[in-house]
């Protein structure tokens, strides 16, 4: 079985804007053997994020 670890990137990919680390998840195994949906949307949760971001300016 793969590990977390190994199925990553060793190294991070930096925000568009070069704020931070991006973080990216694969949530399909988690839908494939659990039936597991995320509660947001993508549409919402980047504009949560977008929301955020403009509110540290």
């Amino acid at each position: 079985m793969e590990t977390v670890v190994e199925h990553l990137s060793a190294t991070p990919s930096p925000y568009p804007d070069g704020c931070g680390v991006w973080q990216q998840a694969d949530v399909r195994t988690a839908r494939d053997r659990l039936g597991w949906r995320p509660r947001i949307n993508l549409e919402e949760s980047l504009a949560d994020i977008w929301m955020e971001a403009a509110c540290r300016i």
